[in-house]
């Protein structure tokens, strides 16, 4: 039997064993291997949202800190300090997803600290978790998602300049997530199953985007 490559073959680079890994494999590249195997949201659903952020929260700095209310700088009022468990369920509850085994939920851009950004559908993915740490890490798949949120939503940051990468017309890229009809619907749908989850508790005492950010009593 032919020997197989090893990690010490790919000097212990990761991200070279998966990139050899995807070219033998139907999506020949990295690139097209996420360009393939991420979801986004439709187009229609972000558009409920008018680009605004579904929860106030931000990504903690302190593991402790997590599931407590802060004022933090650049924050208007009080936001609540989590994990990613925030931008994770307000992304799971608006499609009705159970369960992904295997998938993360990853902000295209790192922008953890901007309660504007943390929890906006438009600034959200799913992909497997082989490639999720490259949505953070690979300068050439981040360049890609975050043209591919602009080209859906026209979602980019006012601080700098959508510029198309060169092979981003060259990629298939996966159809977005069928539309949400109701996301106002949805969203409660799933939080008055969950009364005491934190984010859910977050959005009672801080409000959230279908609350007009005011305490929400009703969840």
């Amino acid at each position: 039997m032919a020997s197989l490559p090893t990690l010490l073959a790919f000097q212990f680079n990761g991200r070279s064993a998966l990139t050899r890994v995807l070219e033998q494999s139907e999506y020949r590249s990295l690139a097209q291997a996420v360009a393939s195997l991420t979801a986004f949201a439709h187009p229609d659903t972000v558009a409920q949202t008018a680009g605004r952020n579904v929860f106030r929260s931000v990504r903690r700095r302190q593991q402790r800190d997590v599931g407590t209310f802060a004022e933090i700088v650049g924050c208007e009022g009080r936001v609540m300090i989590d994990d990613n468990r925030s931008p994770a369920v307000a992304f799971e509850w608006a499609h009705g997803i159970r369960e992904r085994p295997d998938v993360q939920a990853n902000h295209v851009w790192s922008r953890s600290q901007e309660v504007a950004a943390y929890t906006s559908l438009a600034n959200l993915c799913l992909t497997p978790a082989f490639v999720a740490k490259l949505t953070d890490t690979d300068a050439t798949i981040c360049t890609l998602l975050r043209f591919r949120a602009y080209d859906l939503f026209g979602y980019w940051p006012d601080d700098s300049e959508a510029i198309k990468p060169p092979d981003y017309d060259r990629l298939t890229w996966a159809d977005p997530l069928p539309a949400v009809p109701n996301l106002e619907e949805a969203l409660r749908g799933a939080m008055r199953t969950k009364p005491k989850d934190r984010v859910v508790v977050s959005a009672r005492t801080l409000g959230w985007l279908f609350s007009g950010f005011q305490p929400d009593a009703t969840l």
